[in-house]
């Protein structure tokens, strides 16, 4: 019987030419067709274009009879269930540790493994990587180990069910090694692995700390955003005022400004928004029923904007102090850090001790802010760097009156 190219059946569907490189025994060529046998029973021939045919080298034909050759060449049904047990067994240990409370949801190690990560994550990968270490070396707890052992066995049974094709020469040895499957070293295995990704993600994180964190710009770099900010948003606070911001040039103590009106008008207007600010605060101090002014909307909203931002920085120093100093983020203490770094001589420490004192630098911050204390002269709070901002704009204009009354 012999049968044309349409005759081919593949597992996805009907072959197409593109699939037609498959090994067969030739009968023979005839009109530039090739009929072959495609299976050992020899029961049918197939019509294969010659074109599309190639003839087998003698050279590799004593490589048939290498098993190791033969072996790479043939799909082990063993070993694709071994496969389906190991991303069993490791969704399986990642829900076991999430109830134990080890990690806190799936794909986790997943995420770390791709370096999606930030400073703010340090103590929870270092508790995991702790936690990881115990388990790992100790003998896994035995309900663990039972519902492991209850996976595979059900993937077993159903690989024994399934009607299998192997590699007759390593047959025995490819289920037997199957059999021999262990669900306590399967589960070791992935333990040591997301302890490795653990590791790898603590010492980039530590790398990254010393390459940005500590050049000390950080804390610059803050400094120069949160007055930039103020300054943008005082000067668009007095435009809707009608503060006219060129009224005075650049070069007033040497030529009279364009406007002097302007210039007494912008210095009535920051007067009268000085002085409804003080005596507002004022009536704040003294328990008095008092109105917001615009100005202390002005300051909680830019407040609102900039002490979150420095709370975040402050959460980050603690976190890299408590891991230098090999504590928890729940054991900060300002004293007791501040003893343990008094001492540092290295190069690292002293920077460590640098990171400390901005925190200490930033609390002040917040205490004189809280606290409505008169700032000192190194550190001012956010609102007195506003105000700051309306007392400097109103010596200016009243040098200009007084240059040129």
């Amino acid at each position: 019987m012999k049968s044309s190219i349409s005759g081919l059946k593949h597992p996805e569907g009907a072959m197409r030419e593109s699939d037609l490189w498959l090994f067969a025994r030739m009968w023979e060529e005839q009109d530039g067709v090739v009929n072959v046998y495609l299976d050992p029973y020899e029961d049918r021939l197939f019509s294969i274009p010659k074109n599309r045919s190639a003839p087998f080298p003698e050279t590799l034909i004593p490589k048939l009879f290498d098993c190791k050759r033969m072996e790479s060449l043939v799909v082990d049904p063993a070993e694709c269930c071994h496969s389906v047990i190991l991303t069993r067994i490791k969704i399986f240990t990642e829900e076991a540790l999430i109830q134990r409370g080890i990690v806190r949801s799936l794909g986790l190690f997943d995420q770390w493994k791709a370096q999606l990560y930030s400073v703010s994550d340090l103590p929870q990968i270092k508790e995991t990587r702790n936690h990881l270490k115990v388990l790992k070396e100790d003998k896994l707890p035995e309900d663990i180990v039972d519902l492991a052992d209850e996976i595979i066995a059900t993937h077993l049974m159903s690989f024994d069910n399934q009607d299998n094709v192997f590699f007759e020469p390593t047959k025995s040895r490819s289920v037997e090694k199957l059999k021999l499957t262990s669900a306590e070293q399967l589960i070791k295995v992935y333990l040591s692995n997301v302890y490795n990704i653990c590791e790898l993600a603590l010492e980039d994180l530590r790398s990254m700390i010393r390459g940005e964190l500590l050049s000390g710009n950080v804390l610059n770099q803050m400094n120069s955003w949160w007055l930039e900010l103020i300054e943008t948003k005082v000067k668009k606070f007095l435009t809707q005022y009608n503060f006219d911001h060129n009224a005075i040039p650049d070069d007033y103590a040497e030529r009279r400004p364009d406007s002097m009106v302007a210039i007494k008008r912008n210095g009535q207007l920051i007067k009268g928004i000085l002085s409804e600010f003080a005596e507002s605060r004022q009536k704040n101090q003294n328990g008095q029923l008092y109105v917001k002014t615009e100005v202390d909307l002005l300051i909680e909203g830019l407040k609102l904007e900039i002490y979150p931002v420095i709370d975040d920085y402050m959460e980050t120093i603690k976190i890299i102090l408590c891991d230098y100093l090999d504590k928890e983020l729940e054991e900060y203490n300002t004293e007791s850090f501040g003893r343990r770094l008094e001492n540092e001589s290295d190069a690292f420490g002293l920077k460590m001790k640098r990171l400390f004192e901005d925190i200490q630098l930033l609390e002040r911050m917040k205490q004189l802010e809280d606290q409505n204390e008169k700032s000192s002269k190194d550190i001012v709070p956010v609102t007195g760097l506003i105000i700051n901002i309306f007392i400097r704009c109103q010596m200016d204009l009243e040098q200009v009156v007084t240059l040129w009354k």
